[in-house]
């Protein structure tokens, strides 16, 4: 979190942190000021093993080069919509130009589409309901670098067999 110095000392937080009090490292003594500037807002010990895993996870998508991942998700995701289309959804995705995120609807009901979400759920097949300002439901489909053809065309077999 970013908080300008010149602004975070007029903002109290929410919330005190173990380490966001001024005398954090006198234990018996429970004064709950706040710390000077963003320290304040410091809601615990830094999640040091989550940022080594993050910089190596940085590390190999240099290595694996972002224009071919680019290339690899949005390979996967045009298959993805043009499979969805032809089992008869409607993809809210242009088909033109996407990223590796399809976005389809579903004619069911809110409560039919997580069921549904459910069973597909219990065959290790993941999707997020999103639902629109008319509460339609939408589901969508995330795909990354470590996705295959092979798990894009397993699902759309899946989706195939359970959509009935």
């Amino acid at each position: 979190m970013y908080v300008r110095a010149a602004v975070a000392e007029r903002l109290l937080p929410r919330m005190i942190g173990p380490n966001a009090t001024r005398d954090w490292l006198f234990w018996l003594d429970y004064d709950l000021t706040p710390a000077d500037g963003a320290e304040r807002f410091a809601m615990g010990t830094p999640n040091v093993v989550g940022m080594f895993g993050a910089v190596e996870s940085l590390a190999l998508l240099r290595e694996l080069d972002p224009d071919l991942i680019d290339q690899h998700v949005t390979g996967l995701a045009a298959e993805a919509i043009e499979g969805l289309a032809g089992l008869g959804y409607h993809v809210v995705t242009p088909r033109e130009e996407h990223s590796g995120i399809v976005t389809f609807r579903t004619e069911r009901s809110k409560e039919d589409s997580a069921a549904w979400l459910g069973q597909l759920a219990e065959r290790r097949s993941y999707l997020a309901l999103h639902l629109d300002k008319a509460a339609l439901p939408h589901l969508r489909l995330s795909f990354h670098c470590y996705n295959t053809r092979q798990e894009v065309h397993q699902f759309l077999n899946m989706l195939e067999r359970v959509q009935s």
